[in-house]
């Protein structure tokens, strides 16, 4: 949108130099419980605060000069800000080869590759969702160490070509640790420091520091020691999901690796019976990380994919193993031999083809994507019995677990009260009234475009999915005003609705029975009544 902004169609470029006016916007969070807070997104990510852009001016390097910016200039041409910006423009380029290609898959390719989702379409992240395979678009251990040993890899073969003297000088794991921590920290900077990322390059750079030191470090140790590292640098990630998901899905993989290597040696096993204990830990883990991360899953995102595991099985080795080394290798390659590159490219775009029409297959089968309504109190309860499940034997008996469930087959007392709560949605209205009979929801809310921002999306739904609800029994909207009613067609979306109560019809086709609302009309329940005042009958359109 700022390229509106500027004049005689010229567009922004990266190195070039800008004035831009406008205002700055402040954070602006909802007070509702369960909401998206804007405030926390910009902290997690360092973000001081929003701009509202009113005009963009190019600046030469002489008017920066004048202007008295001199000292900034020479900042910009420091060596870490030349690396960043020039990765930057790596990255860009790729995305507008690919974006100029006639590959298929080319948004997913990209995003693979550079962590980059602007060319991923709206249905294929519906279907990465869906299917609970939206962590492979994140550029996280294996996107970076492959790269690692690829270019370990090519140094080695140069070395012992040309130069295997260099080895009795230095053993080659302390001589490949350079290039190791070299190819990590050029993709980790590629993928724009993402956390996942960023997680691989400082456990990559402990482990080899004690390689160095010729001194042991424990799995966990180097778990421990590497988020240790990342909330030093950056304390506001632990805001992130990120990290909470990163670190976990780690945690639970060392957890099974251990009980792994308690297992008789596999040396003397065929190569059939190999294949099957491999598949079996496949299916273990992914098992596992499903199970382990379910709570995490359902506090940011509040919702879950019951077939995950399952692709994941499928998705997980196919792409770590084939379709993520293709990426490198063709992104590689285009430096070389273009052609060649090229090539690879539309080879891996097959590849991805092939493998989304089966998880399409799977996708046509499995359950719509499950939003899950907990209360806080429920999502700690099985969160402490997934604790249990994967402490190590002997600590804590694993029927403890069961016992944690308990607030989940238990009615909680203090859903017997009646509640009203009064949503904080902005410009509009949203009330919800909670009864131990009926859950009503007078007015939606909405934003000038839903779209862009959803208020059902990010406030609405959120807040009833905290509270438990799994159904709205009525739903009543005042008049269609986009501030009072904008957020319906999301909510009735995510959340059933028995009943919708209106003076006037919704365009749209409705999901559930409507019934036009009218003075007169009553509902009685106990400790609650309910009457309408306005409009007469007569008045109604």
């Amino acid at each position: 949108n700022n390229q509106n902004l500027l004049k005689n169609n010229q567009y922004l470029e990266l190195g070039h130099y800008y004035r831009i006016s406008g205002k700055t916007r402040p954070a602006h969070s909802y007070a509702t419980p369960g909401a998206f807070d804007q405030e926390k997104w910009f902290i997690q990510r360092n973000i001081m605060s929003g701009f509202n852009v009113r005009y963009i001016e190019p600046l030469s390097l002489d008017e920066i000069y004048r202007l008295g910016y001199q000292q900034h200039l020479k900042e910009q041409q420091s060596f870490s800000s030349s690396f960043r910006l020039n990765i930057e423009k790596l990255r860009l380029t790729f995305r507008q080869i690919l974006n100029s290609s006639s590959l298929q898959q080319k948004g997913l390719i990209l995003a693979l590759l550079t962590g980059d989702e602007s060319l991923l379409s709206d249905e294929t992240q519906l279907q990465f969702k869906q299917l609970g395979i939206s962590h492979l678009l994140a550029i996280s251990g294996p996107h970076v160490l492959i790269f690692a040993i690829m270019l370990s890899w090519a140094c080695h073969q140069f070395i012992s070509r040309y130069y295997p003297q260099i080895y009795l000088w230095k053993p080659k794991q302390v001589l490949m640790a350079v290039p190791c921590c070299l190819g990590v920290l050029i993709y980790t900077a590629f993928v724009g420091f993402e956390i996942p990322a960023l997680r691989t390059l400082l456990s990559a750079l402990i482990f080899i520091g004690f390689l160095l030191l010729k001194q042991p470090i424990k799995p966990f140790t180097l778990l421990v020691y590497s988020a240790s590292l990342l909330l030093l640098m950056d304390p506001f990630s632990v805001l992130s999901a990120g990290f909470w998901l990163s670190y976990g899905a780690c945690f639970i993989l060392i957890r099974i690796y251990q009980t792994i290597a308690q297992l008789p040696e596999q040396h003397f096993l065929s190569l059939s019976s190999k294949m099957i204990f491999m598949s079996k830990v496949l299916i273990e883990s992914q098992g596992k990380i499903f199970i382990a991360l379910s709570p995490l899953t359902l506090l940011f995102f509040q919702q879950i994919s019951w077939v995950a595991p399952l692709t994941n099985i499928i998705a997980v080795p196919i792409v770590g193993s084939v379709i993520v080394p293709l990426n490198i290798m063709a992104a590689c390659a285009w430096f070389v031999i273009k052609p060649f590159g090229n090539m690879l490219f539309h080879f891996n775009d097959m590849l991805l083809s092939i493998l989304l029409s089966y998880l399409g297959l799977l996708e046509k089968l499995s359950l719509t994507l499950q939003g899950i309504s907990l209360t806080p109190l429920s999502l700690l309860a099985i969160s402490c019995a997934i604790i249990i499940l994967f402490l190590p034997k002997g600590i804590l008996p694993k029927t403890w677990g069961i016992l944690c469930c308990l607030p989940l087959v238990i009615m909680n007392k203090t859903s017997q009260q009646i509640q009203l709560n009064i949503l904080d949605v902005g410009q509009g209205q949203a009330i919800f009234l909670q009864h131990p009979q009926q859950n009503w929801l007078i007015d939606t809310g909405g934003s000038y475009d839903e779209k862009i921002f959803s208020i059902g999306q990010n406030v609405v739904v959120p807040f009833l999915r905290q509270q438990g609800v799994r159904q709205l029994d009525h739903v009543v909207l005042s008049h269609l005003d986009q501030d009072h009613s904008g957020a319906f067609p999301i909510i009735q979306q995510e959340i059933p609705v028995k009943q919708l109560i209106s003076n006037e019809q919704l365009p749209n086709d409705l999901k559930q029975p409507f019934q036009y609302c009218h003075q007169g009309q009553q509902w009685h329940y106990p400790e609650l009544d309910i009457q309408i005042l306005w409009p007469k009958e007569k008045d109604l359109a």
